[in-house]
């Protein structure tokens, strides 16, 4: 008995369905798109399936998404409103308040009522204050918030006996303010004549 011969296109198109079985698929990655694609298919597919089970929850489920996504937009058009009008930002936000400018006569009374009330070393750093927007005023020194006592004595402007007037008031600020050592009426009665004595011209002895 004679056999048929097989045709060879019909081997070729067998073998090709063989390897393209998944068994012979030796290819384990994936791209970025194909797993994103296979994952909106899923969801879409949870979607079907969810609707189909529990009809009134699929549309409270697809209005509360709805909800969501309007505030979203409302959100991001307030924002780019705002980032698009500066001024009419700045109209509504609250004025900012001025600082407090202090002169040399705020502090010199805040020195008088501390002295008064026995707090004594608060008395003598605003008498220091007040000492030094008078030297500023003179054009002995510049005053700035951020400056310390020890840098007003090294840039004072001033004949060599009150500068060196000015450094033992400076010393002494720091004995009582920073050093521990107690002031009382003595001390401050003596720190305020030689304060003033600074603007005035004449020395109190320290």
């Amino acid at each position: 008995m004679i056999q048929a011969a097989i045709p060879r296109d019909s081997v070729a198109r067998v073998v090709n369905d063989v390897l393209a079985a998944p068994a012979y698929d030796w290819y384990q990655g994936r791209s970025l798109t194909a797993w994103l694609r296979s994952l909106w298919n899923a969801l879409l597919a949870w979607l079907a399936r969810f609707a189909q089970d529990h009809p009134l929850g699929y549309v409270v489920f697809l209005l509360a998404l709805t909800a969501v996504l309007i505030a979203l937009l409302v959100h991001m058009g307030w924002v780019l409103h705002r980032a698009l009008n500066p001024s009419q930002r700045a109209a509504h936000e609250a004025p900012r308040r001025a600082p407090v400018v202090r002169h040399a006569a705020w502090h010199l009374a805040e020195a008088r009522r501390a002295a008064a009330l026995g707090r004594f070393a608060d008395a003598l750093a605003h008498r220091f204050h007040a000492l030094v927007l008078d030297l500023d005023r003179h054009h002995a020194v510049t005053a700035h918030p951020a400056k310390t006592p020890a840098e007003y004595a090294r840039e004072a402007r001033l004949p060599p006996e009150r500068r060196a007037a000015l450094d033992r008031l400076v010393a002494m600020l720091y004995a009582h303010l920073y050093g521990g050592l107690p002031a009382g009426p003595s001390e401050w009665e003596r720190f305020d004549g030689a304060a003033g004595s600074l603007t005035t011209g004449h020395h109190a002895a320290l």
